[in-house]
């Protein structure tokens, strides 16, 4: 019960929440650290000076980041020790890695069908049935740097056929083979310039709305949080999420000093002035679905029939059918402490924070429903984490993604990029393999017995799905394993 007498109160990126300050395990941030990034975050010792030069080429940058110790690579010679491979392709500025990364990647999460729009009949047979749409062009930029904000369209082939700049207000196509299209606006250096600002939009987006928000703050934060204040440290709710939520206090604490005060490390990789990181921010928890569960996402009738070519909705909903029969099967065997006030507590706990976002977990009407609350809870910090913070496979290439963009830019610029990987050497702490026996836990001293049978027949089902989809990738154009189960680790990490 001490987590709960270390709550405190935060103020920061115009957010207002609470944080336990102590983890359970690891107990409170390190001096150390708090120093640090104290210390980074002084105007009068490190300033904001953006400082905006260019390498290149994709090599040059690989060579710096190897000389400053954070190209990914084997532990003790890297701040970035190098992981398994999720993304298989060798670099990130051509058209077919932007498809990648929007149809097998982590942009994945914001492809829509072009008639969810209704601004164009016309729109679909001239640019394809797909779109990512991410219009945040009113977001203050900082002097050096230009607005973010597009809209990427594809066709039914999964190929860029256009980008459309919010800020210029300008449609830019990809130029044929001999230069020439009909758009006076397509040209080689508007498209590359074009594709960099889809990547560093989606960067942005993705780093602030639902990695560092979605994932730890608006999930992993909310539901440790009311795991330590509603139930005893006996209850079998509790017994489940402690797996979920280990180190999660000591690594959202991290992610809060490092990341959202003004002169963090976000603040500084971003071309937003504070107050449009703060906009943002908010915008963000008002947008935020984060606890929809995923069998209930809407997917329209063209992205369905992409099937296995279209991981995320294919694997993903998989993964969350079998998490939601594991929850279901715990559930089951301790049916009437799942009711109890305790476990109503946390429920409503949880529930209060959703209120006034996108989506509100509704009012508590049966075990279903917390079911369907721990479920999302499980797939947000495993599977969607995995998905949203695979930072080292975005950020190794200076034509990668970013967080900010200079304009007539196709690259990111040296200071971005250093920081980029300072973000990405950040997020090195790890936490256990999802696919973990956890004898001394489940089973093991007084622990009841049945908790051993529920979670091997979880591990039996998450096995079986890593064989699943290493046939699917033998058969897909490119192979994708930021869905495999034996990628993912128990709890959110940084």
């Amino acid at each position: 019960r001490r987590a709960r007498l270390a709550k405190r109160h935060c103020h920061v990126a115009g957010l207002d929440f609470d944080i336990s300050s102590r983890d359970e395990k690891f107990g409170k941030l390190r001096p150390s650290a708090k120093l640090l990034f104290h210390l980074l975050e002084n105007p009068k010792k490190y300033p904001m000076t953006d400082c905006i030069q260019f390498l290149d080429s994709d090599a040059k940058g690989s060579d710096l980041l190897e000389h400053v110790q954070l190209k990914p690579g084997p532990p003790g010679t890297s701040a970035i020790v190098e992981s398994p491979h999720k993304c298989f392709l060798n670099e990130l500025h051509s058209d077919e890695a932007l498809s990648f990364i929007f149809f097998y990647g982590a942009g994945s999460i914001y492809l829509q069908e072009t008639t969810t729009l209704n601004e164009d009949d016309n729109m679909e047979s001239l640019l394809g049935p797909f779109l990512v749409d991410l219009p945040i062009q009113n977001l203050a930029v900082r002097d050096a740097f230009r607005p973010y904000g597009c809209r990427v369209h594809f066709d039914a082939e999964q190929r860029a056929t256009a980008i459309y700049d919010y800020h210029k207000q300008q449609l830019i196509q990809p130029p044929t083979a001999n230069g020439e299209n009909g758009n006076h606006n397509s040209n080689h250096s508007n498209w590359e310039h074009a594709k960099m600002l889809a990547k560093c939009t989606m960067g942005l987006v993705l780093t602030g709305r639902d990695h560092l928000l979605g994932c730890h703050m608006n999930c992993s934060n909310v539901v440790t949080m009311a795991k330590v204040q509603a139930l005893n440290p006996d209850h079998p709710l509790r017994r489940l999420l402690n797996i979920f939520t280990y180190r999660s206090n000591y690594i959202n604490n991290g992610a809060v000093q490092s990341l959202l005060p003004e002169l963090s490390f976000f603040h500084r990789g971003s071309g937003l002035t504070y107050d449009g990181l703060c906009q943002m921010m908010q915008q963000s928890v008002k947008s935020s679905s984060v606890f929809q569960p995923f069998s209930q996402r809407t997917f329209g009738p063209r992205l369905q029939a992409l099937g296995e070519s279209f991981p995320l909705l294919d694997d993903g909903l998989e993964y969350y059918n079998i998490v939601y029969d594991f929850v279901s099967d715990w559930i089951k065997h301790c049916l009437f402490e799942a009711v109890d006030t305790e476990a109503l507590a946390f429920y409503n706990q949880v529930r209060a924070s959703t209120l006034g976002q996108a989506y509100q977990i509704p009012k508590y009407r049966g075990h279903e429903h917390m079911a369907e609350l721990i479920s999302q809870f499980i797939f947000n910090v495993t599977l969607m984490h995995n998905l949203v913070g695979s930072v080292e496979d975005l950020t190794q290439f200076q034509s990668g993604v970013g967080l900010r963009i200079v304009d007539g830019a196709q690259s990111l610029d040296v200071q971005a990029y250093l920081i980029g990987a300072s973000i990405t050497a950040l997020t090195c702490l790890k936490t256990p393999e999802l696919m973990s026996s956890f004898e001394n836990y489940f089973g093991g001293r007084e622990a009841p017995q049945w908790e051993r049978g529920v979670w091997d027949r979880f591990q039996t089902k998450l096995r079986e799905q890593a064989v699943k989809i290493a046939k699917k990738n033998e058969q897909r154009a490119y192979p994708c394993r930021y869905f495999d189960p034996t990628m993912f680790e128990c709890s959110v990490s940084v």
